[in-house]
C-alpha cells in the first residue's frame, strides 16, 4: 500500500514521525507551551500590579522591588 508524504513542518519534512525524537529547542517550545508560558507568568504579574496600584504598596521600597522583578522577568 502506497503511504502519502508528510506535509513539510517548519519547513523541513519530517518522515519519522513515529519515532521518538531528541528533545530540541524547537520541538520543546511550541506554541501552546509559549502560551501556557506567558500565561503562567503573565497572570501572577497582572495579579500583582492591580494590588500594588490599587493600594499604597508601590509607594514603599518593597512594592517597588516586587515591580522590578516582575519588570526583569518579562
Amino acid at each position: 500500500m502506497h503511504r502519502p508524504k508528510p506535509m513539510p513542518v517548519n519547513g523541513r519534512c519530517d518522515y519519522n514521525r513515529g519515532a521518538k525524537q531528541p528533545m530540541t529547542k524547537e520541538n520543546f517550545l511550541t506554541i501552546r507551551w509559549n502560551n501556557v508560558l506567558s500565561l503562567g507568568i503573565g497572570i501572577p504579574t497582572l495579579i500583582y500590579i492591580v494590588v500594588a496600584f490599587s493600594t499604597s504598596m508601590w509607594l514603599g521600597r518593597g512594592g517597588l522591588i516586587g515591580l522590578s522583578l516582575f519588570g526583569a522577568l518579562f
